[in-house]
């Protein structure tokens, strides 16, 4: 049926040899250095569905950071069109988060932060200034020169978790 939309449409042959190169690109794309099976040789996969009626009816307690909206071991996307105040909303978190401060109303309890960042050191550095920031507040401006690779990001991820780990980090910020 695509084919029809091209002026002129291609061959029937070059149409089923297109189809059967991206049927073997499917078949041969490697994850993790091994060929792509299905799902197999994804060994950071915990691949164990429990049906939902099976569930144990345990409440997990959530250790919230910023009560209602931020919680540790749950990730958090704050998004928005440019220039609408994630930033800004960014750092007054972080601001609450030195001391242990209310942000919106809602408890944000204190917390060292590491926040990697694409936005230049003066940026931060007036914030700092701005929003006097003296606490537990680590940056990591513009650390990436070009677009990692898979394995980059694997070794960039761990190496921030190490930071995160030997520095009692609670909450990491991209």
């Amino acid at each position: 049926q695509v084919n029809r939309t091209y002026d002129p449409p291609l061959k029937d042959n070059i149409v089923l040899q297109k189809f059967n190169q991206a049927v073997n690109f499917k078949e041969t794309t490697r994850v993790n250095g091994q060929p792509y099976k299905g799902g197999q040789g994804l060994s950071a996969v915990n691949f164990s569905p429990i049906w939902l009626k099976d569930m144990d009816n345990v409440l997990e307690e959530i250790d919230w950071l910023w009560e209602g909206f931020l919680a540790k071991g749950y990730l958090t996307l704050f998004s928005a069109l440019w220039k609408s105040g994630k930033s800004t909303l960014i750092s007054h978190l972080v601001k609450a988060a030195e001391k242990g401060a209310d942000l919106a109303n809602m408890k944000v309890n204190k917390s060292r932060i590491l926040i990697i960042s694409e936005e230049n050191k003066g940026l931060w550095v007036e914030r700092r200034e701005d929003l006097e920031l003296i606490g537990d507040i680590a940056i990591l401006s513009r650390p990436l020169s070009q677009r990692l690779k898979y394995k980059e990001w694997v070794d960039f991820l761990e190496t921030i978790s190490t930071f995160c780990i030997e520095n009692t980090i609670d909450v990491v910020i991209f």
